[in-house]
């Protein structure tokens, strides 16, 4: 009987050496079963005016067509549309079969099973709340004040104050709160030192930071070296 397939390099040849190609695997949704349609629409409804918006400006930089604004104002940090033929609900270029915001939003719908499926190639398992992981570790900050003020142990606070004081960085870009403190609101801000950095663990956990906004809070530390993409200048 003549040989069976045989693989070299990944690759797998029949008797007579030739390449014998692989199945045509067959796109698999783990949000929805059937093609991704949702649009602007869907995202405004069920993120923007739900509360859900944490304002990262993630569908801002991803729309294709530039018609997704951000209001750069305390007390806003939301994205908006900015075409006025469907209003401020709709889009029409979502209603032609763009998707880019809800694929880019990370608060849209299911979006951990796909970044699982994508990036381990299987689903959590009920244990795995925190995520598919290695190796966990559990820390917390070994100065008791930091600790103390820190979320989760304070272990990046720890981090961000060691950086500034061994002046690896400048400054580290952060969220505080806005006003006294007692809307919960967050605001983006650049934290110098040691106190600002503390002041920034009590936010408790609202994301202010995005790509928008960035230039706004970074000022004098930052340079602009690519579209979308903000660095120290350091």
């Amino acid at each position: 009987m003549p040989p069976g397939p045989r693989v070299y390099d990944d690759k797998t040849y029949d008797a007579d050496m030739a390449v014998i190609e692989d199945p045509v695997v067959e796109p698999h949704f783990t949000r929805e079963e059937g093609r991704w349609t949702h649009q602007w629409k869907e995202l405004y409804e069920e993120v923007i005016t739900s509360g859900l918006c944490t304002g990262c400006s993630a569908c801002v930089i991803a729309c294709p067509h530039d018609v997704i604004g951000y209001e750069h104002v305390e007390g806003g940090y939301k994205p908006f549309h900015l075409e006025d033929e469907l209003g401020e609900s709709d889009c029409v270029h979502g209603q032609k079969g763009c998707t880019s915001c809800t694929r880019a939003c990370p608060r849209f719908r299911d979006w951990e099973p796909a970044a699982d499926e994508h990036l381990f190639g299987r689903l959590r398992e009920t244990e795995e709340v925190h995520g598919i992981a290695e190796q966990r570790l559990l820390v917390r900050a070994s100065d008791a004040h930091v600790h103390e003020l820190g979320q989760d142990g304070g272990l990046v606070s720890a981090i961000l104050i060691w950086l500034l004081d061994e002046a690896y960085v400048d400054g580290a870009l952060v969220s505080y709160l806005e006003g006294d403190g007692s809307t919960w609101r967050a605001k983006p801000g650049v934290a110098t030192n040691r106190q600002e950095v503390l002041d920034a663990a009590l936010e408790a956990g609202r994301s202010a930071l995005s790509n928008p906004v960035i230039e706004d809070v970074v000022g004098v530390y930052r340079y602009e070296d690519a579209p979308g993409r903000t660095e120290d200048a350091r």
